[in-house]
């Protein structure tokens, strides 16, 4: 039988009161082995502990647990706070707060419009997931996301792997990955061997650029390609043109009337192709005043062959007011570099 009983059967009043007016404790149980205190009760709570400033209930050990909480069904230890935290746990080296579980959930946290578990760190990581074969971290959402992640310097969402997939995304029937940037680049990818890897059909609504130069540029100058190959390959066929160093080029000279009309207004143009990009190239023109008259000593006009080995030649000549007498001009090209010799052109008024 216990050495101090106390019975009351008024509600106000406590069965055993304890108290200490000079600081101390008002009521302390010690054992060696046993507990120190037990508190039972069928309906309410086993042992209450109250405070208006400081902790309403305090347990401390050396080696062991300091507040220990048993239960078959229900939370063996609950915390309830009107506008403070309901459980808090402090530690200077180890786990503030630990949850262990053999086959339920270690520490699970339930908010209505909140956050239902939320870490915070200055230096160290705000929430950490380990696990050894499922998943270290998982979020799920009805309708927003599943996983969010935001930094204002540095990045919202980092996935590592060693030899699996760094980040995967999946959707039955949305965007699987979807990358957006208001003024920076929406998805970026870059590998030692591929930067990106498409299965499947690929679309673009934009516009392609392979290194710096627009696709449709490129479309371009393929279409002008084809059509010079297809051009030299009718001349080659038919015997005319000539070229120098085992290269097929080719000129073209038209008379053509100038902006203004008149016979006094008209403009050579000269084209060729088959020189080589960029090369200086020597337009040899003579120039012959009537085909009754003796043509005059050729003059030499440089031009420049652009990326595709094209060159394109305009000058004002005048074709004079007598009929009789109508001029031509012979032209012949010749790359400074490359050596190329053209075929022999003429145009006439």
């Amino acid at each position: 039988m216990a050495n101090v009983k106390g019975d009351s059967a008024i509600k106000e009043i406590p069965a055993v009161l304890g108290e200490n007016t000079a600081g101390g404790d008002g009521v302390r149980g010690t054992s060696k082995v046993g507990t120190g205190v037990i508190g039972t009760s069928e309906s309410g709570v086993g042992v209450w502990g109250g405070s208006k400033s400081s902790s309403g209930v305090g347990g401390m050990s050396d080696s062991g647990i300091g507040v220990h909480g048993v239960s078959k069904t229900g939370p063996g230890v609950r915390g309830d706070a009107e506008n403070g935290t309901g459980v808090f746990g402090g530690s200077k080296t180890s786990t503030a707060v630990g949850g262990i579980s053999d086959s339920g959930i270690g520490v699970h946290g339930i908010s209505t419009s909140a956050d239902g578990v939320f870490g915070n760190s200055e230096n160290g990581r705000g929430v950490v997931g380990v696990a050894k074969n499922a998943t270290g971290v998982e979020g799920n959402s009805t309708i927003a996301a599943g996983v969010y992640g935001s930094s204002q310097t540095g990045r919202g969402v980092v996935g590592v792997a060693k030899s699996a997939t760094g980040v995967e995304g999946n959707s039955t029937s949305g965007a699987g990955v979807f990358g957006s940037s208001q003024t920076g680049i929406g998805v970026h990818g870059k590998g030692g061997r591929l930067g990106g890897l498409f299965e499947g059909n690929v679309e673009i609504t934009g516009n392609l650029t392979i290194q710096g130069v627009s696709i449709q540029l490129w479309l371009q100058r393929i279409q002008q390609l084809e059509q010079q190959v297809a051009d030299l390959s009718r001349r080659i066929g038919s015997g005319t043109g000539s070229g120098g160093a085992g290269t097929q080029t080719f000129i073209n000279a038209t008379v053509e009337i100038g902006a203004s009309g008149g016979l006094d207004n008209r403009l050579l143009k000269i084209s060729g192709y088959g020189f080589q990009p960029g090369e200086n190239v020597t337009l040899k023109i003579t120039y012959r005043p009537s085909q009754t008259e003796n043509p005059n000593p050729p003059r030499d006009t440089l031009t420049t062959a652009d990326s595709l080995g094209q060159i394109k030649f305009t000058e004002a000549v005048s074709c004079g007011s007598d009929p009789s007498k109508r001029p031509s001009w012979q032209v012949q090209a010749t790359g400074a570099t490359s050596g190329r010799m053209s075929n022999v052109t003429s145009a006439g008024c």
